[in-house]
Formats: C-alpha cells, structure tokens, sequence
C-alpha cells in the first residue's frame, strides 16, 4: 500500500510530530509513505532526513483554490493508493483532488477541521478521541466512516530518568528545592500559557520557590513575555524557546501544565509528560479528558480558569508524596494503553481496510 501524506504546517507541533511516527511505522510494516507539503512546511525536513520522498505543493491558505491543483499533481505523480490528509490546511484540497482523481480519502481530525466538506467526502475519518469523534458526527460523518486510534507515545524513550533530573536542574540554576511546572507547546491561541502565568502569580504567594518553565514558541511569544514582565516574573518564569527534545524539561519538572481552551483533540504533550512520571493538570477540553485517569493521574480545571489552575497546582504542591504517586500511575496507564506499535497497527489496519473497500 502507497500512502501519500498531505501537510502545510509553519510550526512543528504534536500532529506532526504523530504523523511522522505514522509514516515511519508504515514503512517498517513493508508499507510505502510519501509527504507532499510546501517547501516552508516544519515536516518536510525531519521527513527528508529520514528517507521519506517529498512532493511540493507550494500553497499557503487551505481556501486556495490553487491548493486543489498542486495536491491534484501531486497524486498523479505519486499515485497513492490512499491520500491522508493531516491538519486543517489541507484537508479541503486534498478531498477535492482525491475525488477528481478517484482516489480514496481519509482525514486525520486533529482538531475541529472547519467546512464540514471535506469530513462529508472522506471515505474514512480518523479521530483521536470521542470528542471528535461526536465533532464528525455533528456534520454527518456515518459512524461506519469513523475510526478512533489514540495518539500513542514511545514509553522506551519517554520514561523517569533522575540523573536527567538533576543535569537539567544544574543546567537552569535549579535546586532540588525547586517546585518546577512545565508546560510545552506552541505558544498560540488557544494553549493557554497567559491562563498558566497568571495562576503562577497565585501559587507564589504560598510556595515562593515555584519556577514555570514554558517550551515552545509560537505567535503569542511577545504578548507572554510582557504578560511575565509586568507581573514581575522574569525570575520565576524560564521561557526556553523550541527544543527538538522536551525530555530534559519534563525529567526536571514535579507537575506538567495542558491549560488548553480550544477543543484540544489529544495534546501529545500530555502523553509524553505522563510517560515520563509526571502528574498532570491539564483544561476539561476537548478530548483532554480522555487521556486522564482524574484523580488518579492528574487534575481537570475548566479551560480558561487561572484561578483553578493555581488552586490545583497548589493542591499538589502540598504533598510530594501524592504528586510521586500520581505520576507513576500516569506512567503505568500510558504504558497500558497507548501504546506506538497498537496504534500504527490500526493505521495499517484502517488503510488497508479503506483500499480494498473503495
């Protein structure tokens, strides 16, 4: 089976992150996996590095009419047996072009995708979790087009690791007496980093020696960092820019922040944290819920709620014990249940299912 890939994102975030290990996956299961994206797409050069053949489709805005075009050559180029189309910016015109050339379609929806077109011509609509799932029902999705597959993370690579610990902590002039919150991701609307800043300000006027350290970057950088300064946190807030590994910062935290409010599918931040032996506080949005045993691996806040953001970072606060055992149990759960190699099965499954099907 030929898979051809479409992406066009500016940001290297967890959907791409997701799909790369998809497309790895695949190859190892004698499967064949090719990117089409434009040149300026964050994929491209992580796919390119590990071997993957890339067709460019140099288009911006996913209501480019243009975009039908590009994706439309590129499937005849490629000729796929099935096209996925991964985030929202291509999902329109790779439907359109996927029915021009008769090709079957299927959708990944990380998120809610948009105009409902394209989850109405899609033969086959991946969700990473029921609130997407109920997303594409909503627009008419059957259920026989659906199919949940998780997100999934790799529990070898993502584990506890103290000496890490102590080495990141040295490297940030941290002390083990540090009560250190971590939060990852792109600093964008909608991921709640000015929700998880304002609940630090709270949390320091019981437990001063709290540290937040932010990893990403994105379009709301600046309007972060004057938040910060005019709180007066410089010193309590390490904003770390892009790493290309979250390990070290989630090895050195005691609690991992997902403050999202913008029906957020899965957040692979979540499970790389977890994975790692850390107990989350994460919104009750989106499928979010899903990915966490409340009460027993972490704590749900309503989204947007800075307020009970500090409330639950102060609960945890006050029992090491408590968070220790949290996050065991958030390591044991990833590991039962979410799975890289179950998840790549059911892609292979699902794919296979949808070629033959068509």
């Amino acid at each position: 089976m030929r898979v051809l890939f479409t992406n066009n994102a500016l940001v290297w975030g967890g959907a791409e992150k997701n799909t790369l290990q998809i497309m790895a996956g695949l190859r190892e299961r004698c499967h064949e996996a090719v990117l089409a994206c434009p040149p300026w797409d964050s994929m491209m050069e992580p796919a390119r590095a590990q071997g993957f053949p890339i067709v460019s489709t140099p288009f911006r805005h996913k209501r480019n009419p243009l975009g039908i075009i590009y994706t439309w050559r590129a499937i005849r180029q490629v000729r796929p047996d099935v096209v996925l189309a991964n985030g929202t910016r291509t999902v329109m015109s790779a439907g359109l072009a996927s029915q021009l050339t008769g090709t079957p379609f299927a959708v990944r929806a990380v998120a809610e995708i948009g105009p409902p077109i394209p989850l109405r011509i899609a033969q086959l609509v991946i969700c990473l979790s029921a609130s997407m799932v109920q997303f594409a029902r909503k627009y008419g999705v059957s259920a026989e087009r659906i199919q949940l597959i998780p997100n999934s993370i790799e529990t070898d690579s993502f584990c506890p690791d103290p000496q890490l610990r102590g080495q990141t902590r040295r490297e940030l002039g941290l002390s083990e007496d540090h009560f250190v919150l971590v939060l990852v991701g792109r600093i964008a609307e909608g991921k709640g980093h000015r929700y998880a800043v304002q609940a630090l300000s709270q949390v320091l006027g019981r437990l001063p020696s709290t540290v937040l350290l932010i990893v990403g970057e994105g379009s709301l950088e600046q309007e972060v960092q004057e938040q910060i300064a005019s709180l007066g946190l410089e010193s309590q807030v390490k904003m770390l820019g892009f790493r290309a590994d979250p390990r070290p910062y989630y090895a050195a935290a005691d609690i991992a922040l997902v403050p999202s409010h913008w029906q957020e599918a899965a957040a692979n931040v979540n499970l790389g944290a977890q994975a790692m032996g850390l107990p989350l506080i994460a919104s009750r949005d989106g499928g979010l819920p899903e990915y966490i045993a409340e009460g027993e691996t972490g704590i749900l806040v309503p989204p947007a709620d800075a307020q009970s953001l500090g409330e639950a970072i102060m609960f945890l606060s006050e029992s090491p014990q408590r968070c220790q055992a949290m996050g065991r149990a958030a390591r044991r759960r990833v590991m039962n249940l979410y799975s890289i190699e179950k998840m790549i099965d059911r892609y292979a499954e699902v794919l296979v299912e949808l070629t033959k099907a068509v």
